[in-house]
């Protein structure tokens, strides 16, 4: 088991529904059984995050949820443990090199050890390719992955990582909260509290905030009375703003999920820090079967969380035999798990005229028009490129915070008696955020800031492609003439 003096918290600063507290007091209450299992868990505090991609219609909805302090601490704690016995079962198993998400994994350069993230496992992935030089790439998505992973399956797993018939009592409350968890929806609190109104402004509905976020007060109820009242319900004033897994409560309204009104015992909130290391102890039994068959048509097998990555040789003909036989595994997994047909894209690799060309279709045969794409970057055989969604969402992301920045300004210059917002606009705060960090600031944790454009010249460093940069020569261009723009539009308005 982990050695509890080898592991630190890091100390939540966010607002939620309990009080800070020390590192120490955090150390004495999740490495203490006695206290775990009598713990007294609080709800995850939910909001949407709505993401549009490149070419869709439609924006995707991302649930996202964050636990109390010291909820968190506990989940930590016992990802800690769980890590800590599954890692060397993934190397007695020879499946070290084939999961590669949630998992800290080392290379050396230069003398130093460092820390593989997903450009390291694209740039192994393309380099696989090109080793073989001709063969089939084949990426299948598993859909909606945390919701899906079935309660009764979790427990069986967490016991075999453990070497346990039945889970400890520690062990087993944690399970049961983070399967069987609570959301306040983040809004229906700040409302319920009196730190949030929602005016309506045209036709737009606006939130006002009472705080500034610096200003929000860390516990967000006086005193758990007032969460007692407020938000579970107890004073008869108010009602009950506490829902429970929407797949496993019978009294939530399952609608909104386009799903029939029915208790389905599956699901876990993604982003606590407990749910990645479930994830991928619910796969175990998955990734073995998944590595054997690699082995036996000489494959390479890689899964990152819910992607699924298989390249063999370019001979294999039937390859939709394997497919199938992968969503036989997935489908064994419990009956929640599917995977997505419409993100399955096979690409095949072969020479033409000396050089390395592509072709890709679709699960159903039908042509993609489009280069082999992995944890956000595509590959031609030749060269390697930032997906275009990539693109787009940095763009979309910069025209944002300028127009915010610009009609900020505007507000404060109006106040001034001016139309001029340009001397109230920090230029150089707009380019930390959207070009080169600059090289003075420093993040929260004291190390050196980094943003997308740094992300970029690192990913043209470890992959050893100068297309990747040449992809955003032209991004300081664009900032100048968005700028411009919003100025131009804030003083006519």
């Amino acid at each position: 088991m982990a050695d509890k003096d080898n592991w630190k918290p890091k100390l939540k600063g966010y607002p939620h529904f309990d009080a800070p507290i020390s590192m120490q007091a955090a150390i004495d209450l999740a490495t203490n059984p006695d206290l775990v299992k009598h713990h007294k868990f609080l709800p995850f505090l939910s909001y949407r995050n709505l993401t549009k991609k490149f070419g869709s219609k439609k924006p995707k909805e991302r649930l996202i949820r964050y636990g109390a302090r010291k909820d968190a601490y506990i989940y930590s704690y016992y990802r800690k443990l769980l890590m800590d016995l599954y890692n060397p079962l993934l190397t007695k198993l020879g499946l070290d090199e084939c999961v590669i998400a949630y998992r800290h994994i080392t290379y050396e350069d230069k003398g130093e050890l460092h820390g593989k993230c997903n450009i390291n496992f694209a740039k192994e992935a393309f380099n696989e390719i090109a080793r073989r030089g001709e063969c089939i790439a084949i990426t299948l998505d598993i859909s909606g992955f945390f919701e899906s992973l079935d309660h009764k399956l979790i427990k069986k797993k967490w016991a075999r990582i453990l070497n346990a018939k039945i889970l400890p009592e520690d062990h087993y409350r944690v399970f049961r909260n983070i399967t069987n968890y609570k959301i306040v929806d983040l809004d229906e609190c700040y409302k319920r509290l009196d730190y949030m109104t929602i005016e309506t402004m045209g036709t737009r509905k606006v939130r006002k905030y009472k705080h500034s976020r610096k200003d929000q007060p860390k516990q967000l109820c006086n005193g758990m009375q007032e969460f007692r009242d407020k938000i579970a319900g107890y004073d008869p004033l108010f009602k009950s703003i506490i829902h429970g897994n929407p797949y496993c409560d019978p009294k939530t309204d399952l609608r909104q999920w386009g799903k029939k009104n029915k208790v389905e015992y599956r699901g876990i909130p993604q982003g606590s820090p407990i749910s990645d290391v479930i994830a991928n102890m619910y796969m175990l039994d998955f990734d073995e079967k998944m590595k054997a068959l690699a082995d036996k048509i000489d494959g390479y097998y890689r899964r990152y969380s819910d992607d699924i990555l298989f390249i063999i040789p370019l001979e294999i003909s039937d390859y939709h035999i394997l497919i199938d036989s992968i969503k036989n595994a997935v489908r064994a997994e419990g009956e929640y798990l599917k995977i997505k047909d419409s993100k399955t894209l096979i690409t095949r690799f072969f020479r033409r005229d000396c050089k390395i060309a592509y072709e890709s279709t679709d699960a159903r045969g039908q042509p993609k028009g489009k280069a082999f794409e992995y944890l956000g970057f595509s590959f031609d055989g030749e060269k390697i490129l930032l997906k275009s969604q990539t693109l787009t969402r940095y763009y979309k992301k910069m025209h944002h915070g300028i127009n915010a920045a610009v009609k900020k300004a505007m507000e404060k210059a109006t106040i001034a008696g001016t139309i001029d917002p340009l001397p109230f606009i920090d230029i150089s705060a707009i380019y930390h955020s959207y070009s080169n960090p600059h090289r003075a600031w420093k993040n929260r944790d004291g190390k050196k800031a980094r943003n997308f454009i740094s992300y970029v010249k690192r990913s043209k460093k470890l992959l050893a492609d100068d297309a990747i940069q040449f992809q955003l020569r032209n991004h300081r261009k664009i900032i100048r003439k968005t700028l411009s723009k919003a100025i131009t539009v804030q003083s006519r308005s």
